[in-house]
């Protein structure tokens, strides 16, 4: 029982040690440092590595999720945001027609993450670059589930916990995601396999004895 109890010690050890991976900040400048560019759509299927975090990025057929840029007007700075265009030129990820650029009718974006993870909302911009108005909704889906219906309010209280993607859509407000937050899961998974392998010594050392 000497030499369990040691290995025992020595699993937990592993599991408490586990290398856990900071968090991801999703926002205008995070997501244009990561694609190495500023305002810019970015091609379904890709991935960037975003504060360590990888995401990769399907707006569907025919559209590109994209990075819009801040910008002033009025002698205010409005921040950027994350959206969806439909109506792109392929040769430079532009989007071709203004205001475009967010998430509107008929339009899905969804970002897939290679491990579990906790994904908490913090800002939405409307079409204006503003803060949306909480009370009104879109959609929101996980893991390829069915989309269900959220006020912004309600979004921006919700942890995803455990999910490998989340999709957004439109339910008659046109928006950018303005922030986020991604915290990955650790999995200690070496720490499981040892205990699991103890079990299987415990039993045997059962049966001899036996």
């Amino acid at each position: 029982m000497r030499f369990l109890n040691k290995t025992a010690f020595a699993a937990v050890a592993v599991m408490a040690s586990a290398t856990v991976a900071s968090a991801a900040t999703i926002d205008y400048n995070t997501l244009a440092a990561a694609a190495g560019f500023g305002e810019t759509g970015v091609a379904n299927g890709t991935t960037l590595n975003v504060d360590g975090v990888n995401i990769t990025f399907d707006a569907g057929a025919g559209s590109v999720a994209f990075i819009d840029d801040e910008f002033a007007t009025g002698g205010e700075i409005r921040p950027g945001g994350l959206g969806v265009c439909s109506s792109y030129v392929p040769a430079d990820m532009d989007c071709d027609i203004s205001g475009d650029d967010n998430l509107d009718a008929g339009e899905e974006l969804t970002l897939t993450f290679d491990d579990q993870v906790e994904f908490i909302l913090t800002a939405f911009l409307d079409q204006a670059h503003l803060p949306v108005d909480t009370g009104d909704s879109l959609m929101i889906g996980t893991d390829g589930g069915v989309m269900s219906s959220y006020t912004f309010a309600d979004a921006l209280s919700a942890t995803f916990f455990g999910i490998t993607s989340i999709s957004f859509g439109h339910a008659g407000t046109d928006y950018y995601i303005a922030g986020a937050t991604v915290n990955p899961i650790p999995v200690p998974a070496a720490g499981f396999l040892l205990l699991g392998g103890l079990g299987g010594l415990a039993a045997m050392k059962r049966r001899k004895k036996a």
